[in-house]
């Protein structure tokens, strides 16, 4: 949990967590100056004051702390470990609220304010010592969640959760830098089996390994089945030509086979002596017409023909 705090000439990023020994929690904080910038290795005196009941009940614990930033302007220290006249372990924490007045004096100027807020977790194991819970009411529980959203602290115990703005605090400034990482709690119990993931891909195949050593040879396995024909191969080289054999008996005939082309024409021979007469041929068809002849000359007149019947 962090929150900036502006002073006059400086502010504070402020976490604080609880522990359980020694008696005490922890305060960790950024020192910057007005302009935002970390104030590293720097001396600065710090004053913390326990208000019990409101923020201006009765102080019931004051100690001062006098201590340097480091190179990123990091302050730690354990409230409860500073220079006191005050016994810390006496406080009863079950009388509460508690709130806490943080003072600061970086140029030796004199202390100023720079929160005064309630506690709102009581550190479990000093409030263990007075918190017998005799009455069971479960809003008095130990707290089980902390959480800061911007402004708005959300704490949350058996009876439910209680908000806090903490946006009344002196402004805000720039997010100062990461704390250190706080102890490793103890491991929880262990949940029970979540069910199986998704395979994963195949991973590569390995590199083969060493040839081991031959084994005995098993029994003869039976004869497996013919495998199919192959290709032919490859005529081999002509080999020597035998002895004639003795003749056979003669074959049956062959079918005919197709007549060869015609030879070339031979010379003419001598004309044979007449025929006898063929018979007329039959009358062929009348042929047409021929063209209008020329009209001939005129004939003499010829005699007069006899007179008519009257």
């Amino acid at each position: 949990m962090k929150k900036i705090i502006l002073l006059p000439i400086c502010c504070l990023i402020t976490t604080i967590f609880y522990s359980q020994s020694p008696e005490g929690f922890s305060y960790q904080s950024v020192l910057r100056d007005a302009n935002g910038q970390s104030i590293i290795n720097q001396p600065i005196d710090l004053r913390f004051s326990l208000l019990q009941g409101s923020s201006i009940g009765p102080t019931v614990y004051v100690e001062t702390h006098s201590l340097n930033t480091n190179d990123y302007g990091l302050i730690n220290l354990t409230v409860g470990s500073g220079v006191s006249s005050d016994n810390f372990s006496s406080i009863d924490w079950s009388n509460g609220p508690f709130y806490i007045l943080v003072e600061a004096n970086p140029d030796n100027t004199g202390f100023q304010l720079v929160s005064n807020t309630e506690m709102m977790s009581v550190p479990y194991a000093l409030y263990a010592k007075y918190g017998e819970d005799s009455d069971s009411d479960p809003a008095n529980e130990f707290n089980t969640g902390l959480i800061l959203n911007g402004t708005i602290l959300e704490i949350t115990d058996g009876g439910g959760t209680r908000t806090t703005d903490l946006s009344t605090l002196s402004g805000s400034g720039p997010q100062g830098p990461p704390g250190n990482d706080g102890a490793d709690g103890q491991d929880g119990v262990q949940g029970p089996q979540g069910p199986p993931g998704n395979d994963g891909v195949d991973g590569q195949d390995g590199a083969d390994g060493a040839q081991g050593p031959i084994g005995l040879t098993g029994p003869q396995g039976p004869p497996g089945n013919d495998g199919a024909d192959g290709q032919d191969g490859a005529d081999g080289a002509q080999g020597p030509i035998g002895l004639t054999g003795p003749q056979g008996p003669p074959g049956n005939d062959g079918a005919d086979g197709q007549d060869g082309a015609d030879g070339a024409q031979g010379p003419i021979g001598l004309t044979g002596p007449q025929g006898l007469p063929g018979n007329d041929g039959a009358d062929g068809a009348d042929g047409q017409d021929g063209a209008q002849g020329p009209i001939g000359l005129t004939g003499p007149q010829g005699p007069p023909g006899n007179d008519g019947a009257d």
